[in-house]
Protein backbone atom coordinates (compact mmCIF):
# COMPACT_ATOMS: atom_id res chain seq x y z
CA UNK A 1 0.00 0.00 0.00
CA UNK A 2 1.58 3.37 -0.80
CA UNK A 3 2.28 6.11 1.92
CA UNK A 4 -0.37 8.38 1.54
CA UNK A 5 -3.18 5.31 2.19
CA UNK A 6 -4.49 4.98 5.89
CA UNK A 7 -7.35 2.66 6.60
CA UNK A 8 -9.65 4.15 8.99
CA UNK A 9 -10.06 2.87 12.11
CA UNK A 10 -14.06 2.44 13.51
CA UNK A 11 -14.08 5.94 14.97
CA UNK A 12 -12.49 8.22 12.14
CA UNK A 13 -14.62 10.79 10.73
CA UNK A 14 -15.17 11.38 6.77
CA UNK A 15 -17.09 14.47 5.77
CA UNK A 16 -18.24 13.15 2.05
CA UNK A 17 -18.13 16.38 -0.66
CA UNK A 18 -19.95 14.65 -3.87
CA UNK A 19 -23.14 12.58 -4.82
CA UNK A 20 -21.61 9.35 -3.59
CA UNK A 21 -22.38 10.71 -0.21
CA UNK A 22 -26.13 10.13 -0.67
CA UNK A 23 -25.68 6.53 0.29
CA UNK A 24 -25.12 7.54 3.80
CA UNK A 25 -27.40 9.70 5.60
CA UNK A 26 -25.22 12.41 6.79
CA UNK A 27 -22.55 14.15 4.76
CA UNK A 28 -20.46 13.68 7.60
CA UNK A 29 -19.88 10.25 9.76
CA UNK A 30 -18.04 8.24 11.30
CA UNK A 31 -16.02 4.86 9.60
CA UNK A 32 -18.11 2.67 12.16
CA UNK A 33 -21.60 4.25 10.63
CA UNK A 34 -20.76 4.03 6.91
CA UNK A 35 -19.68 0.36 7.38
CA UNK A 36 -22.70 -0.42 8.76
CA UNK A 37 -24.78 1.66 6.33
CA UNK A 38 -22.59 -0.11 3.17
CA UNK A 39 -23.81 -3.27 5.16
CA UNK A 40 -27.38 -2.72 4.86
CA UNK A 41 -27.27 -1.74 1.29
CA UNK A 42 -25.32 -5.07 0.90
CA UNK A 43 -27.79 -7.41 3.26
CA UNK A 44 -30.98 -5.69 1.13
CA UNK A 45 -29.42 -6.59 -2.20
CA UNK A 46 -28.87 -9.81 -1.21
CA UNK A 47 -31.88 -10.54 0.01
CA UNK A 48 -33.27 -9.07 -2.56
CA UNK A 49 -31.85 -10.96 -5.56
CA UNK A 50 -30.55 -14.31 -3.85
CA UNK A 51 -33.10 -15.16 -2.70
CA UNK A 52 -31.84 -15.69 0.93
CA UNK A 53 -33.38 -15.45 4.39
CA UNK A 54 -32.71 -12.35 6.17
CA UNK A 55 -30.21 -14.02 8.79
CA UNK A 56 -28.47 -15.84 6.01
CA UNK A 57 -28.04 -11.90 4.23
CA UNK A 58 -26.66 -10.49 7.96
CA UNK A 59 -24.36 -13.57 8.24
CA UNK A 60 -23.09 -12.90 4.44
CA UNK A 61 -22.23 -9.23 4.81
CA UNK A 62 -21.00 -9.53 8.56
CA UNK A 63 -18.26 -11.53 7.09
CA UNK A 64 -17.36 -9.18 4.18
CA UNK A 65 -17.47 -6.33 6.75
CA UNK A 66 -16.34 -6.71 9.89
CA UNK A 67 -13.13 -8.47 11.72
CA UNK A 68 -13.69 -12.37 10.28
CA UNK A 69 -13.63 -11.37 6.58
CA UNK A 70 -14.20 -14.20 4.02
CA UNK A 71 -11.95 -16.94 2.65
CA UNK A 72 -10.04 -17.10 0.11
CA UNK A 73 -6.99 -17.60 -1.84
CA UNK A 74 -4.85 -14.84 -3.69
CA UNK A 75 -2.35 -14.82 -6.75
CA UNK A 76 0.15 -11.80 -7.01
CA UNK A 77 2.29 -11.70 -10.18
CA UNK A 78 5.54 -13.71 -9.92
CA UNK A 79 4.21 -14.94 -6.44
CA UNK A 80 2.75 -18.03 -5.33
CA UNK A 81 -0.69 -18.37 -4.43
CA UNK A 82 -1.41 -17.20 -0.75
CA UNK A 83 -4.43 -18.41 1.98
CA UNK A 84 -6.44 -15.67 3.88
CA UNK A 85 -9.55 -13.60 3.84
CA UNK A 86 -10.80 -10.70 2.26
CA UNK A 87 -12.82 -7.79 3.98
CA UNK A 88 -13.58 -4.35 2.96
CA UNK A 89 -12.61 -1.65 4.83
CA UNK A 90 -12.59 1.88 4.07
CA UNK A 91 -9.24 3.41 3.00
CA UNK A 92 -8.41 7.12 3.24
CA UNK A 93 -6.20 8.53 0.15
CA UNK A 94 -4.29 11.98 0.98
CA UNK A 95 -3.76 14.08 -1.55
CA UNK A 96 -0.43 15.06 -2.60
CA UNK A 97 0.15 19.00 -1.98
CA UNK A 98 1.98 20.58 -4.85
CA UNK A 99 5.04 21.24 -4.25
CA UNK A 100 5.67 25.27 -5.02
CA UNK A 101 8.79 27.09 -3.81
CA UNK A 102 8.26 28.99 -0.40
CA UNK A 103 8.94 32.74 -0.70
CA UNK A 104 10.20 33.68 2.44
CA UNK A 105 8.17 37.11 3.61
CA UNK A 106 10.00 40.17 4.02
CA UNK A 107 10.75 40.76 7.12
CA UNK A 108 10.04 44.77 8.56
CA UNK A 109 13.87 44.30 9.95
CA UNK A 110 15.13 43.42 6.38
CA UNK A 111 15.57 47.02 5.66
CA UNK A 112 17.40 47.62 8.67
CA UNK A 113 19.70 44.73 8.39
CA UNK A 114 20.63 45.82 4.95
CA UNK A 115 21.65 49.42 6.15
CA UNK A 116 23.81 47.62 8.98
CA UNK A 117 25.76 45.54 6.54
CA UNK A 118 26.47 48.53 4.60
CA UNK A 119 27.85 50.27 7.49
CA UNK A 120 29.74 47.63 8.35
CA UNK A 121 31.10 47.31 4.71
CA UNK A 122 32.37 50.61 4.51
CA UNK A 123 34.21 50.46 8.14
CA UNK A 124 36.54 47.79 6.51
Amino acid sequence: MNDNHYIADSDDVFVIFNEFGKIVPYHTIRTEDFLETIRQYIQLYIQNNKRVSPDDARDITAAWIGEEGVGCQLLSPSQKWKTGTVKLALIFEEEKEEESETVEPESPLDDIRKELNKDSEKEI
